[in-house]
């Protein structure tokens, strides 16, 4: 009962190949025997998928990926940089070496 419903949604799918497939077998066999064809392919698809452990990809199918905006900071200069890496160097040794806190 799920494939079946999987299977109507998959046959509404605009430009896809499973779509292509359904409207196909519709045309030559009717809607409710184009239905439980889809959804049979869809589980033999999956049966594969399982498998063979692939990530499914349906072919022609170019996913757009959109990468995150990569702002510069220019915050710090290379010479501010480096005194804020010695101030903190210095906390660092009067709070662990110098005065007696760390273990030794």
């Amino acid at each position: 009962m799920i494939l079946i419903q999987v299977a109507h949604a998959a046959a509404r799918a605009k430009g896809s190949m499973l779509g292509k497939f359904y409207r196909r077998v519709m045309r030559r066999r009717g809607a409710p025997i184009a239905i439980v064809a889809l959804a049979r392919k869809i589980l033999a698809i999956i049966h594969h998928l399982l498998v063979n452990m692939e990530p499914y990809k349906e072919p022609g199918f170019k996913k757009m990926i959109k990468y995150p905006k990569v702002q510069e900071h220019t915050g710090f200069s290379v010479s501010e940089g480096f005194s804020v890496i010695g101030t903190a160097e210095m906390v660092d040794r009067i709070m662990i070496g110098e005065e007696g806190g760390g273990c030794s």
